[in-house]
């Protein structure tokens, strides 16, 4: 009885953090769909980025009058490419989109080209995607879905060094918009 009564502070505990993860992921979710439903209404500036990727990318940075409320980049390469969505509030990245796309062939890849190595064309039908979603609160990672939607552990040395890195690249980003 003693042990029980020793354990279960403990078990309760544990479900107020996952809950209070629940809650922050919720959270989240809403300021999500409300940075979305106000996408047209943000001011919109592009930023070209030359320098990180084979094909090129680029920077487009939504503002409401106070601050930015989203940044969507993209980099090229001629075997596929990057998306990553990060969004903000209060100067505070709380949620970051990535998608990665693998092309069955480079984008120059055509038809003569391709008969001519007895390989198959470019086709962006054959395009796979795959998508990561992180959900970050007071600057640490605090979710991350993989492209099945499983949840990964946040404590490994990947994750934390993945949100550190979002972190990072996120206010790069940022200050190269400003």
């Amino acid at each position: 009885m003693k042990t029980l009564l020793l354990i279960l502070p403990f078990l309760f505990v544990g479900q107020l953090i996952a809950q209070n993860e629940e809650d922050i992921v919720k959270d989240i979710r809403k300021k999500y769909a409300e940075a979305r439903a106000n996408y047209s209404k943000y001011t919109k500036k592009t930023v070209e980025m030359m320098d990180e990727s084979t094909e090129g990318g680029q920077i487009v940075a939504f503002s409401d009058a106070s601050e930015i409320k989203l940044l969507e980049i993209e980099w090229s390469g001629e075997m596929g490419k990057r998306t990553i969505e990060y969004y903000f509030h209060n100067g505070e990245l709380y949620f970051a989109f990535e998608q990665i796309y693998n092309y069955n062939a480079p984008i120059y890849y055509d038809m003569e080209m391709a008969k001519e190595n007895g390989d198959e064309p470019h086709d962006p039908s054959k395009t796979t995607v795959k998508a990561n979603r992180y959900y970050f609160h007071s600057n640490h990672l605090i979710r991350w879905l993989d492209p099945e939607k499983n949840k990964v552990d946040v404590k490994t040395e990947e994750a934390v060094a993945t949100g550190k890195d979002l972190l990072s690249d996120s206010s790069v980003k940022k200050d190269k918009c400003k």
